[in-house]
């Protein structure tokens, strides 16, 4: 992945990449959660936030 501070072309196509890889990932966990019963869709959305955004905390029932 390239560095904020580098070329601007390389940062902003890192940035999309980084943002399409995400989208990606979070289409899979809806998609996932859409075959599960009800109550798991939040489950699943809740550990995909973790594991994408560590930093970012999510306060819920489990």
């Amino acid at each position: 992945m390239c560095v904020i501070l580098g070329d601007p072309v390389e940062t902003i196509a890192g940035l999309f990449l980084l943002a399409a890889s995400l989208y990606a990932e979070l289409q899979v966990a809806l998609w996932y959660a859409s075959r599960q019963p009800r109550e798991r869709t939040k489950e699943v959305v809740h550990v995909w936030f973790e594991r994408s955004w560590p930093f970012i905390r999510i306060s819920g029932r489990r």
